[in-house]
């Protein structure tokens, strides 16, 4: 997908076919085997936590850049950083906290796919329409 400057395309011909399809299905299967995982732990609330606090951070950070850039404007660049932060944090709490890091690096990869649905979706308001002859 083309994330540059303002010249770029902003409906849904950006992403290539079938990317809402895959982004549902690996997010979905991704936040479903993070959950189900959670769930077989004798204690699973603290993993359940991480996988859901990785499902609002990665759903957070691309549907923040996305908004920005359906509306013209640049992607932000700093997003990355951002992310490999949650990354690191995720990994340093994981270490603390006894909890596999799958859990919460499971849970920002399903919110990353389910914030890509999300823009696909809203992409598509923005296809220019055609006109019938």
């Amino acid at each position: 997908m083309d994330t540059s400057g303002a010249d770029a395309a902003r409906d849904d011909s950006t992403w290539p076919r079938g990317a809402l399809t895959a982004s549902l299905l690996i997010g979905v299967v991704g936040l479903g085997a993070g959950i189900a995982f959670a769930l077989r732990q004798a204690d699973p609330l603290v993993p359940l936590l991480f996988v859901f606090a990785g499902l609002l951070a990665g759903s957070s950070l691309l549907a923040f850049g996305f908004r920005r850039w359906l509306r013209g404007e640049k992607f932000p660049n700093g997003l990355t950083l951002v992310t490999v932060v949650c990354i690191v944090v995720i990994i340093i709490l994981a270490g603390v906290s006894g909890v596999h890091p799958l859990y919460g690096l499971g849970g920002l990869g399903a919110g990353c796919m389910l914030a890509n649905v999300w823009a696909i979706r809203a992409a598509r308001a923005n296809r220019p329409h055609r006109m019938s002859s």
